[in-house]
């Protein structure tokens, strides 16, 4: 029993590394790249640059792919 709830202790302490990939929208280019990253689990989000040249492929992709998104 007391393994039991060490193990759960210790399962809910985990800490959790989140990796922002900065100006997605920039380019089509490093949109793809953010995306593959995405897709490997390298990053866990990505930052649009609302005012780059590719910011809609970038919203398009963020909702296909379900990425979550911040600002820049």
């Amino acid at each position: 029993m007391l393994h039991n709830v060490l193990c759960a202790v210790m399962i809910r302490s985990r800490k959790r590394l989140l990796v922002t990939a900065d100006d997605f929208g920039y380019d089509c280019d490093r949109n793809r790249g953010i995306l593959e990253c995405f897709r490997k689990r390298a990053i866990t989000r990505a930052s649009v640059l609302v005012n780059g040249f590719a910011c809609n492929e970038a919203f398009a992709l963020a909702i296909l792919h379900n990425i979550p998104l911040g600002e820049h």
